[in-house]
């Protein structure tokens, strides 16, 4: 695949060089993805807004979340690292423990 340049109005205005996989693109920060493998699952993607001021932050907790449990070196980290948490979630006492009202 082609790394290309944006023109600022969602345009591409020149292909500058191929890129590898889990390259990063230079103009866009993109990365490549890998080609998928026969015994890759179907996925879909689901996203999630933070607030801009919390975003890096946020990164940095969720990343160091996934290394603690041994998620981060698998396929699907993200989706396992928040599995992981909901089910935690749900086997606690509910909204008065997550609200202090333990």
């Amino acid at each position: 695949m082609l790394g290309a340049r944006r023109d600022g109005r969602g345009g591409v205005t020149e292909r500058t060089h191929e890129l590898a996989p889990g390259e990063i693109c230079g103009g866009c920060g993109r990365r490549m993805a890998y080609p998928k493998k026969d015994t890759s699952p179907d996925t879909r993607s689901i996203t999630l807004r933070v607030p801009v001021d919390e975003a890096e932050a946020f990164e940095e907790i969720f990343e160091a979340a996934a290394r603690h449990i041994g998620a981060h070196s698998e396929p699907h980290w993200r989706y396992r690292t928040v599995l992981w948490g909901l089910v935690l979630a749900l086997q606690s006492h509910g909204a008065d423990e997550y609200e202090g009202k333990s």
